[in-house]
């Protein structure tokens, strides 16, 4: 994740499961609450995933309840000014996905360098990796992999909250809604 201070000033955290001995969520619950400040909002590319990841959390983790919805409530979903037309551009070719809006929004910024490239190959890398079959090397990779893949999504991310702010350089084209 990155979280951008009140000030401007952005850190990136990181946090990937690779233990897969005894309860795999209580160490990524217990992360989140060092790491996430529930009183700050929490952006999202699709929220109802994200949300319904925490509610199931919350059900395996009664004692961190609270901070989970808490999270949930103060969650914003940056997918929505794009799927629900406040920003449009052809580039996008009528999807809200964020492969399709990050290289209209901030060109710079891509996927195609990275050995993972999208969420469905990152659930099949980290089953993968966690995998009693697979070589020590391989896991390394794949954990590497999986890190810079997920950097690059929380990245795009902030890039793109920092262009419909008006901080990047920026085309909007607006809505009548």
């Amino acid at each position: 994740m990155h979280i951008v201070q009140a000030d401007g000033s952005i850190e990136h955290k990181e946090f990937l499961i690779t233990n897969t001995k005894g309860d795999l969520t209580r160490a990524l619950v217990e992360r989140m609450k060092q790491d996430i400040d529930p009183r700050g909002t929490v952006i999202a590319w699709h929220s109802m995933y994200e949300r319904d990841r925490n509610t199931k959390l919350a059900e395996l983790h009664p004692d961190f309840a609270k901070f989970l919805g808490d999270i949930n409530d103060g969650m914003f979903d940056l997918k929505t000014i794009f799927s629900e037309n406040l920003y449009v551009d052809s580039a996008f070719k009528g999807s809200a996905s964020i492969k399709r809006v990050l290289p209209v929004i901030v060109p710079e910024l891509t996927y195609k360098s990275l050995n993972i490239c999208k969420g469905d190959q990152a659930s099949e890398r980290w089953e993968r990796m966690i995998s009693g079959d697979t070589p020590e090397s391989e896991k390394r990779q794949i954990e590497k992999d999986l890190l810079e893949y997920c950097e690059m999504d929380t990245w795009a991310m902030v890039r793109i909250w920092e262009v419909l702010k008006c901080g990047g350089k920026a085309k909007l084209q607006l809505s009548n809604k």
